[in-house]
């Protein structure tokens, strides 16, 4: 009776765990991530997503001093502010696992047909200003996020540890709505 008990109390300990999840689909609960398995996929993952992300907040934070577009300077702001936290979170696991936070060719780590803006391409949004600012980071960042969807999806499929596979879905799900918002932004400043 004691064991059933037991047990009773840890699957409602489970279901309420799950029921008061967060619904924000950015937020990514962290936990010892040295106890749940991952694999090879966790970690190019991880390290994949790190490099990508460092570059979307790289652009992002230049639209500050650079663009025109109120809409554009606020999606910049929380896609670096997202991104970053989540290059956190992967740093944090990648310490954990024992693993570099970049590895050797890191276009490698990169699934697929990830995109990366050129140095040529990130000089030109840096030479940038104003209304042509706003479409070329637009315009590259819609790239960006395609990418980095790509990305989550490989991880979907192929990852083992949860908060990876938790994280991926958020970006996935997150990197959608925004391509949607910034097609918008795009056809507005284009009318």
């Amino acid at each position: 009776m004691r064991l059933r008990l037991i047990v009773a109390a840890l699957g409602l300990t489970t279901l309420i765990g799950a029921a008061c999840s967060s619904a924000d689909p950015s937020t990514v609960i962290a936990g010892d991530s040295t106890t749940a398995e991952h694999n090879e996929a966790d970690v190019r993952f991880a390290q994949g997503m790190t490099h990508h992300h460092s570059q979307a907040v790289e652009m992002a934070e230049l639209a500050s001093a650079r663009a025109e577009s109120a809409e554009v300077k606020d999606l910049a702001e929380r896609i670096a502010a997202a991104q970053a936290r989540e290059v956190e979170q992967m740093a944090a696991w990648l310490e954990d696992w024992g693993e570099p936070g970049e590895a050797d060719g890191m276009d490698g780590i990169l699934p697929g047909e990830s995109v990366m803006m050129t140095d040529d391409d990130m000089s030109a949004l840096e030479a940038s200003n104003g209304p042509e600012f706003d479409v070329m980071f637009l315009e590259m960042m819609i790239l960006h996020h395609s990418s980095a969807v790509d990305m989550a999806e490989a991880e979907l499929v192929n990852g083992r540890f949860p908060e990876a596979i938790k994280l991926a879905s958020a970006i996935e799900t997150a990197q959608e709505a925004e391509i949607g918002e910034m097609q918008k932004v795009l056809e507005d400043l284009g009318s």
